[in-house]
């Protein structure tokens, strides 16, 4: 019975505790947001793409290993140059491997968005 009461007096808890997983706190490199593995709630379009020059097959022995910061950055650096050239402008970077991702741009905010409406 101890058991029944205890597990009835816990279950509020368990249900509460997942009730923010749309919320995250993105890394800037070079001052863009990088999206890795994730998106953001903000509406947004996707105004081009970008792949990142480095290949898993090709690494040197004597550089040391290049981890998944190595990439995003190398990732970012092609994203600034490619929307130098072709005058892309984006807002982030979505990526879910480090060697390719979408550049996007977030949609403006309507006046709706920030008035709250009373009934």
């Amino acid at each position: 019975m101890k058991k029944i009461i205890l597990i009835a007096m816990l279950s509020p808890l368990f249900c509460f505790a997942q009730k923010d997983l749309q919320t995250a706190i993105v890394t800037k490199h070079n001052n863009i947001p990088v999206f890795v593995m994730s998106e953001p709630v903000k509406e947004y379009n996707v105004v081009g793409a970008v792949t990142n020059k480095f290949r898993t097959d090709t690494t040197q022995t004597t550089k040391p290993p290049i981890t998944i910061n190595d990439m995003i950055n190398d990732l970012v650096d092609y994203a600034q140059a490619l929307a130098k050239k072709d005058k892309i402008d984006f807002d982030a970077i979505i990526t879910t491997d480090g060697l390719s991702g979408s550049l996007i741009k977030f949609k403006p905010k309507s006046i709706t968005d920030s008035v709250a409406v009373k009934p």
